[in-house]
């Protein structure tokens, strides 16, 4: 009984797979292939694009950082005049030296 069952599907394999449907697996096999390939070359571009698109902003941010920076400085007011001031005369009291009071007077005076 499993030996009829297991000529029979051998019988029919053989019949079965013809030239037509060996063609038609072959064009259905190139199809995938090409949707896959096509898939595949998509996802990389995009990637490719994210990658891109993301240096191109991390440059354009240190740019602006410098550029902002530059702009700072540059806008801090710098005298026209650099030469240094004449210097004033300051004229100063005749120094007196304090006198010293004895601790007898204090004394005397509490």
């Amino acid at each position: 009984m499993k030996s009829t069952g297991v000529f029979f599907l051998w019988v029919l394999i053989l019949f079965g797979c013809g030239n037509e449907q060996s063609s038609r697996i072959e064009e259905m096999t190139q199809i995938k292939l090409e949707e896959r390939k096509s898939k595949f070359i998509n996802e990389r571009m995009l990637d490719c694009y994210r990658k891109t698109i993301g240096k191109a902003q991390s440059i354009s941010d240190s740019i602006l950082r410098i550029e902002s920076k530059i702009q700072k400085f540059d806008s801090i007011p710098v005298p026209y005049d650099t030469f240094k001031p004449s210097k004033p005369e300051i004229i100063f009291p005749p120094f007196i030296k304090p006198k010293r009071i004895d601790e007898d007077t204090i004394i005397k005076k509490l």
